[in-house]
């Protein structure tokens, strides 16, 4: 057998897929999947949704623009008539959007930290609780290790971690299973409806460059889909990968 460099590189790449399809399963059987709340964008994922014991980020450039909202529906369907925990460390979530969302405010805990240590202390005690249906936290800055052991806390737990992030690099190595870019599209129409872009920046185990386009309802709540984007990740899973 051959021990030239490519030959090694080869070999470690084969290793590395063999190892990530031997995960994928592992959690298909293992770890429930929970719908972000747009079937559309479900078809896109590794698992059709979003596993418990991980954690997603939505990332976006600037606050308002509709990351929240789009974790809140992800939170209504990873309740299953438990509480979800709010870290709001900014003090901006809005309850009654919420409720327009048909996430019951009585199914809500607020906690609003002072500072960062506050912040990241409650979000893993959050993550660790299985009393808890979902956590939807809005950290600021998580330092590497930070994020691993928010990670952790999400297994032990077998939580659903939905991290809102704003202003932040995207391509910056994440600990989160699934990454998500959220991003206002300029439209002329009703002044309630927005359109989102949603694209997966990142879904461990799988390479992806695909999305959905929304329009977002302020006064009903309603989700449209307005487009899905091709993914060469669809034909990937397809065959096997």
């Amino acid at each position: 057998m051959s021990n030239s460099p490519s030959s090694v590189v080869q070999q470690l790449a084969i290793g590395i897929r063999q190892l990530e399809k031997s995960r994928r399963r592992f959690d298909r059987d293992l770890q429930p999947v929970v719908s972000t709340g747009i079937p559309s964008l479900d078809l896109l994922l590794p698992h059709r949704g979003l596993l418990r014991g991980t954690l997603t980020e939505w990332v976006s450039t600037s606050i308002g623009s509709g990351a929240m909202t789009l974790a809140m529906m992800a939170a209504r369907k990873g309740r299953e008539g438990r509480p979800v925990i709010i870290v709001d460390p900014q003090h901006q979530f809005y309850p009654p959007a919420a409720k327009l969302l048909n996430l019951p405010l009585r199914s809500l805990t607020i906690i609003r930290p002072h500072n960062r240590r506050d912040t990241l202390w409650a979000l893993e005690q959050a993550l660790r609780s299985r009393a808890v249906g979902a956590v939807l936290a809005t950290p600021d800055y998580v330092t590497s290790h930070e994020f691993r052991r928010l990670q952790l806390a999400a297994q032990v737990g077998n939580s659903l971690g939905l991290l809102v992030r704003t202003g932040i690099d995207q391509h910056q190595a994440t600990w989160a299973d699934v990454r998500l870019r959220v991003k206002p599209v300029s439209t002329i129409g009703t002044t309630h409806t927005r359109r989102l872009h949603i694209h997966i920046l990142y879904a461990r185990g799988c390479h992806h460059d695909a999305g959905v386009v929304l329009d977002v309802c302020d006064e009903s709540g309603t989700v449209c889909v307005v487009s899905k984007l091709s993914s060469a990740a669809i034909s990937s899973r397809a065959a096997g990968a």
